[in-house]
């Protein structure tokens, strides 16, 4: 078959052969990760709280209404940017199975062997009911983003300095702010919210642009060897 001097690319229009297209990692919007922070390539300052889902089937109707009251006003004391990221990830049953490992031995050595079986055997009936239904919960995130005015008008004339050391200080006090006025109005609806440390949020970013891998809720040390987002205290490539 000859070789075509162009290629389809399933739409109408044609990629010309030989023209050097950029390699995927161009198309990723993050440049670093440091101290808690985000830093995309437009030098967007991003901090990300982490919120743990309320299953609001389980409240009454009045208590439900009383707690969406609650979350709209919550929503009206936000006056900085912000974008809410809702996905899925697998149940963890980890730490309930090691709960039940202790009470096992401990009945055990108490000598309750009947009671030792009973938590060995529901264990056993967890790990399976989890690797055959896959069960997928409920993941909130909070994206709130800060940048520099300085930056802002730059943008409009095309020419974009290097973010420096004093804007970045001053972004990440700026973004320890908003998110911790964040944290105190969900928590006080009665959400559970922390802010996403540098590891949760590259963690979060592989898992992103990685979807058909294992969710991962944490990264070693081997993933910031091979990864384009160093850790804390790294230069961005």
């Amino acid at each position: 078959m000859p070789h075509l001097p162009w290629q389809h690319n399933g739409r109408d229009e044609e990629y010309r052969d030989g023209r050097r297209y950029p390699p995927t990692q161009e198309h990723i919007l993050a440049r670093e990760v440091r101290d808690s922070v985000l830093v995309l390539k437009d030098h967007t300052l991003v901090a990300a709280i982490g919120i743990q889902p309320l299953d609001l089937s389980l409240l009454g109707s009045e208590e439900r209404e009383a707690k969406l009251m609650q979350y709209e006003e919550a929503l009206k004391e936000i006056r900085f940017p912000c974008q809410i990221i809702v996905g899925t990830k697998p149940q963890q049953v980890d730490a309930y199975m090691a709960y039940l490992e202790a009470c096992a031995q401990s009945r055990q050595q108490e000598g309750r062997h009947r009671l030792a079986d009973l938590a060995r055997g529901q264990a056993l009936i967890i790990r399976n009911v989890a690797r055959r239904a896959s069960a997928q919960l409920r993941h909130f995130l909070i994206a709130l983003a800060y940048d520099d005015p300085l930056i802002v008008a730059q943008r409009a004339t095309g020419r974009v300095s290097d973010l420096s050391a004093e804007q970045f200080e001053r972004g990440q006090q700026e973004l320890s702010k908003r998110a911790s006025h964040l944290i105190l109005c969900l928590q006080r609806i009665g959400l559970e919210a922390w802010r996403l440390d540098e590891r949760e949020i590259t963690a979060e970013l592989a898992n992103f642009y990685h979807p058909r891998l294992p969710r991962q809720e944490t990264v070693g040390e081997e993933f910031f060897a091979t990864a384009r987002l160093p850790p804390s205290g790294n230069n961005p490539p």
